[in-house]
């Protein structure tokens, strides 16, 4: 997939900026799932696994590409939204 990201960057000529953030960003993660909502202007984010500390996460992050900020969604029963 990285490879299939860095051609597309190369083939149409994108530069990778820094996204900003405005509220803390979700943890540095892999194998995560990702899902954009184009009417909605956000991108949402759920679980994934980091290497370095061996966390398992099933959690939900969302980036409102207008207001360029990361919100944690969390049901409101406080449960774990599932098992990544």
């Amino acid at each position: 997939m990285l490879n299939l990201f860095l051609l597309l960057t190369l083939a149409l000529g994108f530069t990778p900026d820094r996204i900003p953030a405005t509220n803390p960003p979700p943890d540095a993660r892999a194998h995560s799932l990702m899902a954009n909502f184009p009417g909605l202007n956000l991108i949402m984010i759920f679980g994934g696994y980091s290497d370095p500390t061996n966390s398992i996460y099933s959690d939900i992050w969302a980036f409102d590409l207008l207001a360029e900020t990361w919100e944690r969604l969390v049901p409101s029963d406080g449960n774990s939204p599932g098992n990544f």
